[in-house]
């Protein structure tokens, strides 16, 4: 069975759209987390869980823009350098994996900050 070269790269290409769009996520959420936060939120807590520090809720917005940033650019990497394209597939879904997980700490954190407010 020959794979035909123009649905392998309609497919890379779909994977590189997908994992864009999955790299954002991070920032979406972290955009309507800000929307229903008040001003003043806990940022930083110790290791049994006490605050030991708060901030404004635009402080939040700089974690969505630092995890998105570190999905975008791993995307872009992938995407660019000339590699197996095995290689790409998992740089790809590693990707993937890690924008879900960044989406998930941004809503774990939220979670957290109203949980105690």
């Amino acid at each position: 069975m020959r794979i035909n070269m123009n649905n392998k790269q309609s497919a890379m290409k779909v994977l590189t759209l997908i994992a864009c769009v999955i790299s954002l996520f991070p920032i979406v959420s972290s955009i309507v987390s800000f929307s229903i936060l008040p001003s003043i939120i806990p940022l930083h807590f110790d290791s049994i869980g006490n605050i030991t520090r708060f901030g404004g809720s635009y402080e939040f917005i700089i974690l969505g823009v630092v995890l998105t940033l570190i999905s975008v650019i791993m995307v872009i990497v992938f995407a660019k350098v000339n590699m197996a394209d095995i290689g790409r597939i998992i740089g790809f879904i590693g990707s993937i994996v890690m924008s879900l997980v960044f989406m998930s700490v941004v809503i774990t954190f939220t979670c957290k900050v109203f949980y105690y407010i």
